[in-house]
């Protein structure tokens, strides 16, 4: 490989979908799923902490 500049370098992997609007959906989503399982494991230490204190 040359050095210096490669202004023709090309991505091996481009995007496959580089629709940016479709990306922050899905990234809320995510975002939305994991604040779930965060407040459902929460939810359930407290009930198995509850359940040893009876």
């Amino acid at each position: 490989m040359e050095r210096g500049d490669n202004s023709d370098f090309k991505d091996r992997n481009p995007l496959k979908n580089a629709d940016k609007k479709l990306i922050k959906e899905k990234d809320a989503r995510t975002e939305k799923t994991l604040e779930k399982t965060e407040r459902l494991k929460a939810l359930r230490l407290a009930a198995e902490k509850e359940a040893k204190a009876k």
